[in-house]
């Protein structure tokens, strides 16, 4: 059974509908009802938003957990996950060109509190990856507190986790 924890922040369900159809066997996904935009559970009137009626046909089903990620989750087991994808809530900054409104809706502040959560977010979920699993952290900003500092203090507390190299492709963006 495929354990996927995913924690979005965007608006379009593009995330949680790859998963969705990705995983090859029964599964949970653990949507983040505190921080996400649409939590999976306001979509119940939606029709299939994620796919799920494709997944029944083949016999296979998923489970929504809908609690706050940031917090331990009940009934939730360490190591029980094989992937934890975190879309982590952050400043955006690296939307600009589609969203330059966000130069008069950001404060400085922001930055602070919204790294303050993603550390929250990463430190509750991290335990439920399994050793040998994939974390992927992915934020649409550019800010030094919102992204190497979180990869820095893992690497710091977790000598057990190893960073994947950046494809030659994307160097130029790290």
């Amino acid at each position: 059974q495929h354990r996927v924890p995913e924690v979005p922040q965007r608006r379009e369900r593009a995330q949680q509908t790859l998963i969705v159809a990705l995983m090859q066997t029964d599964g949970r996904l653990v949507e983040d009802v505190q921080h996400a935009h649409q939590p999976a559970a306001d979509l119940r009137g939606q029709p299939d938003a994620l796919g799920f009626a494709a997944r029944k046909r083949r016999g296979l089903a998923v489970t929504v957990i809908c609690a706050d990620a940031s917090r331990p989750v009940p009934g939730l087991v360490e190591g029980s996950f094989d992937a934890v994808l975190v879309d982590a809530p952050c400043a955006g900054l690296g939307t600009l060109r589609r969203h330059p409104e966000l130069k008069w809706r950001r404060a400085p502040d922001d930055i602070g509190r919204l790294a303050a959560l993603q550390a929250a977010l990463l430190a509750a979920l991290l335990p439920r990856l399994r050793p040998g699993g994939v974390l992927v952290y992915a934020v649409c900003t550019y800010t030094i507190a919102e992204t190497r500092a979180h990869r820095d203090a893992l690497l710091a507390r977790h000598g057990d986790l190893e960073p994947d190299p950046i494809p030659a492709a994307l160097a130029r963006y790290a």
